[in-house]
């Protein structure tokens, strides 16, 4: 974004000069914009250094960063010239002489809209037709916490190594049972009295898993 209103002013500012001529009001106009744009990334970059603190086991790193939802994952992609998706890592400077491993992640309530629908969120029931792309979306929650948790003990590791690790385990036939209880307990977000400030769920953890022992680890059964 910062590339597309940068360049072409440049070569406006520097038509200008050839000429010797002032900008025009509509010109000055689009650098009073531009410096305004450039001094926002700047605010940005200097807020997420703030909140990397550095590793305390492990010199040179940081903590590791999740940047859980799409329009996040946009921003950062603006302002690192990156592409991040979903489950995707790579590693960055934000603190100076520090490097930053970073994971591309889902927003936190993204499982609940698909699992529930997107304007019905804490309804307390789980749309049939919706769950096995909730169970996808369950797994790649699971594998960013996971990857996030190893991250944390040791930011010296190659993240992509770890992050093929965690997509592992929570592949892995003995994980099967706790991501059909998640999905059929998650499922089940339930706002009693429409305020998301109060929720419960209609099904229990336990109730999830004998589901899920009578199912075939299936939740969408």
């Amino acid at each position: 974004v910062l590339t597309r209103v940068v360049a072409p002013l440049e070569g406006y500012l520097k038509r200008l000069r050839a000429r010797q001529q002032s900008p025009s009001e509509a010109g000055l106009a689009a650098i009073d914009d531009s410096a305004a744009l450039i001094a926002f990334k700047d605010y940005q970059l200097a807020q997420l250094a703030l909140m990397l603190a550095p590793s305390t086991t492990n010199a040179g790193y940081t903590i590791p960063l999740v940047i859980c939802g799409g329009p996040p994952r946009q921003v950062f992609e603006t302002l690192f010239g990156v592409q991040l998706g979903v489950n995707q890592v790579l590693t960055v400077q934000v603190v100076p002489g520090l490097k930053t491993a970073v994971l591309g992640a889902n927003h936190p309530y993204y499982f609940y809209a698909q699992a529930q629908g997107f304007t019905t969120v804490g309804d307390g029931t789980m749309i049939a037709a919706n769950c096995a792309s909730a169970q996808q979306i369950m797994v790649q929650d699971l594998v960013a916490a996971r990857w996030q948790m190893i991250m944390a003990d040791d930011p010296s590791q190659d993240p992509q190594q770890v992050l093929a690790a965690c997509v592992a385990y929570w592949a892995a036939p003995a994980q099967a049972p706790m991501i059909c209880a998640m999905v059929q307990h998650e499922g089940t977000l339930f706002y009693p009295s429409g305020n998301p400030d109060v929720f419960t769920f209609n099904t229990s953890l336990a109730q999830a898993a004998t589901f899920c022992q009578t199912h075939s680890n299936n939740p969408c059964a």
